[in-house]
């Protein structure tokens, strides 16, 4: 049974699916989760962060009418930060870092 969000949350990481030299933005993405971060955008561009200063990428930004936003389709709109649902980047916004800061295990 998952219950997130509950001090028995975790985060499991498949290392045989990961390249190597993206494990480390990886783990840090996973820790955003753990530290209480969503994805700036998920895939659908329905469900956005609710901190005001990251970027969005919205559904209208689907160029080829898929139904997910790949990073190519939110350049400049959030695949460049760390908790984009496809992550590649260490940038976080302000708002990110300030509760990454206080979460729990951090103090």
């Amino acid at each position: 049974h998952v219950l997130p969000g509950t001090g028995a949350s975790g985060v499991a990481i498949s290392v045989d699916l990961i390249p190597v030299d993206e494990m480390g933005v990886v783990i840090a993405h996973e820790l955003g989760h753990y530290t209480g971060l969503f994805h700036t955008s998920e895939i659908d561009g329905r469900v956005n962060d609710p901190f005001p200063d990251t970027p969005e990428c919205r559904l209208d930004r689907d160029t080829d009418g898929d139904g997910f936003l790949l990073p190519s389709e939110c350049r400049g709109a959030g695949a460049d930060h760390l908790m984009f649902w496809a992550g590649r980047s260490p940038t976080v916004s302000a708002g990110q870092a300030e509760l990454m800061q206080r979460a729990y295990f951090v103090r």
